[in-house]
């Protein structure tokens, strides 16, 4: 699965000029491009937009594409990728017909955020928002997005729902969003600039993987007794596509940022690195932990990232599981098996 960001574009991205019909007219805001560049490090950058102004008549659909276009060029020019650009350009009052359907598409009904969502496998509750209208906010909470930001450039609107966060513009909701999903990193060049500035500071590195679908006790006290053996805890926990190679396709439970938001939230867990591989190796070899942990179900001859970790003068440790806790065995007694 992948997150996004979904951003408005006029008044959020580039100057709103009260229904932008031209090209020429665009102008992207300040610390905009240094925004983006910082999310798509981790997110997709998805627009949904509302252009009544079709609708209206003010301009054709021909020229929105234009304007569209540019944008995506403009940005692409400074290192800034656009997945897709979503509009609507339903007005009901339209004297095209059109023009008069597709209400469910414009914000804040969630209707653009569900296409993207099946299209490009987002998973929304792990998404955000960032916009500088209410009608953006009540779009994320439609569709259940994990968090909205609101832009507060111009003159204060008086919102009847409250946002996640209110900033001053994109580079500020980054900076925001980043640190708050700061512990969960599915971008391997991220992972790295951290595991350097660790190493750097002389931190002793801890990993260990698995899939981590439902926690029980047994996990939480493997966690804290794995902490023990350095200063950082990074989990690697296998990403919804290869858990279903792994154990099949009703599998995992719980989506992979899910899981991800749910360990980042132990005490003894510092990151949690999502991967497609169906092993570890990619990942640990970019990591070199210090200390690498397996649960007691494994023999150390049987590990292959082994040669992975010693590889890098790292050791792998086996910790005994505590007998009578596994994830399958609490979906058996729920299915009442």
């Amino acid at each position: 699965m992948n997150r996004a960001i979904f951003l408005d574009r006029d008044g959020t991205i580039n100057e709103d000029t009260h229904y932008l019909s031209h090209p020429s007219q665009l102008k992207i805001l300040p610390n905009s491009i240094e925004g983006l560049r910082k999310l798509q490090e981790e997110f997709l950058l998805i627009i949904v937009s509302n252009q009544s102004g079709v609708g209206r008549g003010y301009f054709t659909e021909k020229d929105l594409k234009k304007i569209n276009n540019k944008l995506i060029k403009d940005l692409k020019s400074e290192g800034v990728k656009i997945t897709k650009i979503y509009y609507s350009p339903y007005y009901k009052d339209s004297k095209i017909p059109k023009y008069r359907e597709g209400e469910f598409f414009r914000k804040p009904n969630p209707g653009m955020l569900l296409k993207a969502a099946e299209e490009f496998k987002i998973d929304l509750s792990a998404s955000w928002i960032i916009g500088d209208k209410e009608t953006d906010i009540l779009t994320g909470i439609n569709a259940g997005l994990k968090g909205f930001i609101y832009i507060n450039n111009g003159p204060k609107e008086k919102l009847t729902v409250k946002p996640t966060k209110i900033v001053k513009n994109i580079n500020e909701a980054a900076e925001w969003i980043l640190k708050k999903e700061s512990k969960v990193l599915k971008n391997y060049n991220r992972l790295k600039e951290i595991v350097e500035k660790l190493r750097k500071a002389g931190k002793k590195i801890v990993t260990t993987n698995g899939v981590f679908d439902i926690l029980h006790i047994g996990h939480i006290r493997y966690l804290n007794e794995a902490k023990e053996f350095g200063d950082v805890l990074i989990i690697a926990i296998n990403s919804d596509e290869s858990v279903k190679k792994i154990k099949g396709s009703d599998r995992p439970i719980n989506s992979e940022f899910s899981r991800a938001e749910v360990l980042s939230n132990l005490r003894a867990v510092d990151y949690c690195v999502i991967f497609n591989e169906t092993d570890p190796r990619k990942l640990l070899s970019i990591i070199k932990p210090d200390i690498h942990i397996k649960g007691g179900d494994y023999k150390l001859e049987d590990i292959i990232e082994r040669k992975i970790v010693e590889k890098n003068n790292g050791k792998v440790i086996i910790i005994p599981f505590i007998k009578g806790f596994s994830t399958t065995k609490i979906i058996t007694r729920i299915k009442g098996k």
